[in-house]
């Protein structure tokens, strides 16, 4: 029997997931929700657009010292309209 391929999740809730009208979480809700999401065993999250205000600073900051499985990565782009 053939082993099947394995299949890795990038998780991109704490940017993507909250680009809806009204969504806001806090610091702290972040930090649950990447604790929740390390817990289920998302190998990658998403944790904001670095750089793009000061709440996503602050988050990434406060990740640092987070003891997580979970790889946290940051949104950036290389390419902006009329730039």
């Amino acid at each position: 029997m053939e082993k099947p391929k394995e299949i890795l999740l990038y998780d991109t809730t704490l940017r993507d997931g909250l680009q809806g009208q009204g969504l806001n979480m806090s610091v702290a809700e972040k930090i649950k929700a990447v604790c929740l999401l390390d817990e289920l065993g998302i190998p990658y999250i998403e944790a904001g657009f670095l750089g793009s205000n000061p709440k996503d600073r602050e988050l990434f900051d406060r990740l640092q010292s987070l003891d997580v499985s979970s790889k946290i990565v940051a949104f950036g782009m290389t390419c902006k309209k009329d730039t």
